[in-house]
């Protein structure tokens, strides 16, 4: 795991040394272990290094083939390198390193652009041909890893976040209006495409790759389809959830390959708790060779006293596993004294994320460097408030839906926390909708859908994995769909997104099980009734892990995600940083929203009480503070 970056300047100009420097130095934090930088022929390759396997300074990046042909750079891991490398070394490859990067070198230059079918990890890397002279670039089939691009006058520039950017003479920061008009709209609709927040920066899309050659515009192509690798439905529940239980137990034995010491993020809910489970399984069954030697830390993320408390269930969890568990209480102050650095590392306009950064700040403080965490699980297996109510949606009057109708209720409203009202109708207003043919559920307008504060039109966003493409299978529901929507464009893009940033902050790699893709492909093999069913959310899930997870995480229905509580923005030092934010002149003349009026409601907000309400406009503080942050790291980015 690091952070890469690279210039190519075209018609022989040349690229300085100094300035391929300076942009890994504005990604250092993703890289903490070494720095390393290749100039030829009018190009330049930077990587900063987070050392995990092969940590001596054979692994050292940017990286040639044996050959001398091939060099790269690598953000991510390849958990399948070890039977690449046996494949590979039979075909005749010599290896000089342990590392998972040779691998990946030596299977580009054994099978080109295809050998990205034969990776099972997570990736951004840059590949250069110095005999064809053409730069090749990937990024894997979910989008873990990031990867950003700026065509330059006569060049290009890529980098593992935007910031690297500021290091070039070219790129000056302003906000892309439209983009972050969208964002402020609705926060999950961009990562799942190419549009960023800032102008003329660029975004490869997940499951996409790209060939430059000299004075050649950059043309994305999609090489991965999940559509195209699904299997034949397994044919029964029993048989689909032993299935599943053996590619997750496998999926986690891969991710344990590390050669430092890995932990886990446990929130307590079915997710995280599923992985930690399935670890201790695979350590007691022996895991195999290249096993981290430590595991057993399990960081938890602690909101005592509020909605948000799970500390019996990870404790629970913890002690099934035999993990240590480390329980971090909440502290608005721990992140708000650090507010501008985390709104510079996460570089993007979302919620407020501080809780996650300064978890996994205590986790690399901790000397725990990797992270096996249960991202995937809700937008593969249906975990969130809304989808039983889509799967309503299907349902007809006859007996069959009837009796489905009454069992996705049972899963919905056990899905919130006791004395949460959810908003559903009634059962026999259900009932009769349903008998009438109009939809169970009202259509619900988000603040971002129409929102009353923006002066430009929202950009229409492209998804290059949405479906609409071919002929879908015939499993594909609504549930369905919406479930390959959350999961290829619009949720998980955007909380990988998230992810990355706050745990690259302090160098720490997450790793997800749930995202195998040989896992993936199985889920969407599957109908709806696997995931939502019998009062249950995530119910192969359940079944597949019966009597690896603790009864009381197996049989809880509540869902609850892991989000600060509203209490923090009433912290003192919070309202005083709001409140000069939006009377800044950055905030008060925006040409994207209409910040007079802005700042009144914020105003507002606060002489009520409703922190509710502060926290609604906290993504136009945060735009704000964003962009005059990186106006001011522009005037010292440069190298000399």
């Amino acid at each position: 795991m690091c952070g890469i970056a690279g210039v190519w300047r075209w018609l022989g100009a040349t690229v300085r040394e100094a300035e391929v420097r300076a942009m890994c130095g504005l990604i250092a934090h993703r890289g903490p272990d070494g720095e390393g930088v290749c100039v030829k022929s009018g190009l330049g390759l930077g990587h900063r290094r987070l050392a995990i396997l092969d940590v001596s300074d054979a692994g050292a990046q940017p990286m040639c083939d044996v050959s001398g042909r091939y060099w790269i750079v690598f953000n991510g891991e390849i958990y399948n390198f070890m039977e690449l490398r046996r494949e590979l070394s039979g075909r005749g490859a010599q290896f000089r390193t342990e590392s998972d990067t040779e691998v990946l070198l030596a299977a580009f230059a054994q099978w080109g652009e295809a050998c990205q079918l034969k990776l099972n990890g997570m990736w951004a890397f840059a590949i250069w041909d110095a005999e064809e002279r053409t730069l090749f670039l990937s990024r894997d089939r979910f989008g873990v890893k990031p990867l950003h691009y700026l065509p330059l006058a006569e060049g290009f520039a890529f980098a593992s976040e935007m910031k690297a950017f500021l290091a070039l003479e070219e790129f000056e920061p302003r906000f892309d209006e439209g983009a972050v008009a969208q964002v402020l709209c609705n926060a999950v609709q961009l990562e799942g495409g190419g549009d960023c927040v800032f102008a003329g920066v660029r975004r490869l899309p997940p499951g996409h790759c790209m060939t430059l050659r000299e004075g050649s515009a950059p043309q994305p192509t999609r090489w991965w389809n999940t559509l195209d690798h699904l299997p034949e439905e397994p044919g029964s529940f029993a048989r689909a959830a032993r299935d599943f239980r053996e590619l997750f137990f496998d999926a986690c034995r891969l991710r344990m390959r590390s050669d430092v010491p890995i932990g886990t993020a446990l929130s307590g809910g079915l997710d995280s708790s599923s992985v930690i489970c399935a670890m201790a399984e695979m350590a007691s069954a022996g895991g195999g060779t290249r096993q981290a030697a430590q595991w057993r830390k399990a960081f938890v993320g602690d909101f005592p006293g509020t909605v948000q408390d799970e500390r019996e269930y990870a404790l629970a969890a913890a002690s099934k596993a035999d993990a240590e568990p480390l329980v971090l209480t909440m502290n608005p102050a721990d992140s708000l004294a650090q507010l501008d650095e985390i709104i510079f590392s996460f570089e993007e306009i979302f919620d407020f994320v501080g809780h996650g950064w300064v978890l996994y700040r205590a986790m690399r403080q901790s000397g725990v460097v990797v992270s096996l965490d249960g991202h995937g699980g809700d937008e593969l297996l249906a975990g969130y408030h809304n989808y039983p109510e889509v799967g309503m949606e299907d349902l007809s009057a006859t007996p069959a839906g009837v009796a489905r109708y009454f069992d996705l209720r049972r899963v919905w409203r056990g899905l919130y926390a006791p004395g949460l009202n959810p908003g559903l109708p009634g059962v026999w207003e259900g009932l009769k909708a349903l008998r009438r043919g109009r939809r169970i559920r009202e259509v619900r307008v988000r603040l971002a859908a129409k929102q009353p504060y923006l002066k430009v039109p929202p950009l229409q966003p492209a998804h290059p994995a949405a479906l609409g493409e071919g002929p879908l299978p015939e499993h594909f529901d609504n549930v369905n769909r919406q479930l390959y929507n959350d999961f290829h464009c619009t949720v998980l893009p955007t909380i990988l997104r998230n992810f990355d940033r706050v745990s690259m902050a302090h160098g720490v790699e997450i790793r997800a099980p749930f995202l195998d893709w040989r896992l993936v492909c199985l889920c969407f093999a599957l109908p709806s009734s696997y995931k939502l069913g019998c009062g249950f959310s995530k119910l192969i899930l359940r079944e597949a892990l019966r009597g690896v997870l603790p009864q009381s995480i197996a049989k809880r229905t509540v869902k609850l995600g892991f989000s600060s509580p509203n209490d923090h923005f009433g912290h003192p030092r919070m309202r005083d940083m709001v409140l000069d934010i939006c009377s800044g002149t950055t905030f008060l003349s925006s040409v994207i929203w209409d910040g007079p009026r802005l700042r009144g409601e914020i105003e507002l907000a606060f002489e009520r009480g409703d922190l509710g309400g502060v926290r609604r406009f906290w993504p136009f503080i945060q735009a704000a503070r964003l962009i005059d942050i990186f106006k001011e790291k522009k005037r010292c980015a440069l190298p000399s």
